[in-house]
């Protein structure tokens, strides 16, 4: 349900050889379209146990093997996982996860030392805080088959916002990472107000001065539902910004007062009010303003003075 990669993995298939049997009808191989690796694989134990002392077959692919002398660890490969509780269970939320322990481990510092206690036969299910079992789901959707999507809009917004929150709590800073590239990329992207309280609650300040410029060149006013939402500072801040834009708009420098009525005198058509001529700004200088502005009041520590 998740984009890992920008292109999947190319795929390839097995072809079951019945034809190339060996000599034991009790194995088959399975050998790959391009006719490189074959795999024997026995159906059934021997019957017979003067065979299971026969050398393997040549198409086996390992040779024999001494189980005196050899020394298993150089024959371990990069993914010969030999944890002795390889699963583990959690519980979130009521809901029962069993799962691979080698991704939690292998991407969440907190995970890796929480699971560090858990050697032996795990007895009751590790209870999980801080996220939902939605939550939890997702960021397992994003491990298990996050390979295997692309594309950040085959993936409804509120699956990554989902990822986003269990990353943030549980440390899975490379999924984190994901899961705030696909939300930038989305064309589901939450409005300006949903990404400045994001921002404050998962600390990604790159999506703050973004939404202040939004806002402070929205035609519509600020809607009560959103202050409450973003609290009484951002609601001063954001009302000076767009003050400020509105006056830079109108072509007023901030010390002569122009009134929002029409004029009752037969202007010609044109942007005058009460005698003063109004900028109609292009969009790239309206942001462009309204980002001076932003800046000004937002993130310099002398915020009440526009110039």
């Amino acid at each position: 349900m998740f984009s890992d990669l920008g292109s999947p993995t190319a795929s390839f298939g097995l072809n079951r050889s019945f034809a190339s049997r060996t000599a034991s009808p009790k194995s088959f191989h399975f050998s790959s379209v391009v006719g490189a690796p074959t795999l024997v694989l026995p159906l059934e134990p021997p019957s017979n146990p003067e065979r299971s002392h026969k050398p393997i077959s040549s198409t086996s692919v390992l040779p024999p093997i001494n189980t005196k002398t050899t020394d298993f660890e150089s024959l371990r490969g990069k993914y010969y996982l030999d944890h002795p509780m390889p699963i583990v269970s959690f519980v979130v939320q009521g809901r029962l996860f069993k799962v691979h322990r080698y991704f939690l481990e292998r991407d969440s510092l907190f995970l890796r030392g929480a699971l560090s206690t858990v050697q032996g036969i795990q007895g009751q299910p590790i209870q999980l805080h801080g996220v939902s079992s939605r939550e939890f789901e997702s960021l397992l959707d994003f491990l298990y088959e996050g390979m295997y999507r692309s594309g950040a809009d085959t993936v409804p917004v509120s699956e990554w916002l989902n990822l986003l929150a269990a990353a943030s709590a549980l440390k899975f800073d490379r999924a984190r990472e994901h899961a705030i590239a696909a939300i930038d990329n989305s064309s589901e992207r939450p409005d300006a107000i949903e990404m400045m309280i994001l921002a404050e609650k998962y600390g990604i300040t790159k999506w703050l001065r973004p939404a202040y410029i939004l806002m402070c060149k929205r035609a519509e006013p600020l809607r009560l539902s959103e202050a409450e939402r973003i609290g009484l500072d951002k609601v001063v801040k954001l009302t000076q910004a767009r003050e400020a834009f509105l006056r830079e708009s109108l072509g007023v420098n901030g010390l002569r007062a122009v009134s929002p009525l029409p004029s009752p005198y037969p202007w010609p058509p044109s942007n005058q009010t009460q005698g003063f001529i109004a900028r109609t700004p292009t969009p790239t200088l309206a942001v462009e303003e309204a980002a001076r502005i932003v800046d000004k009041i937002f993130f310099t520590s002398d915020m009440n003075v526009i110039d």
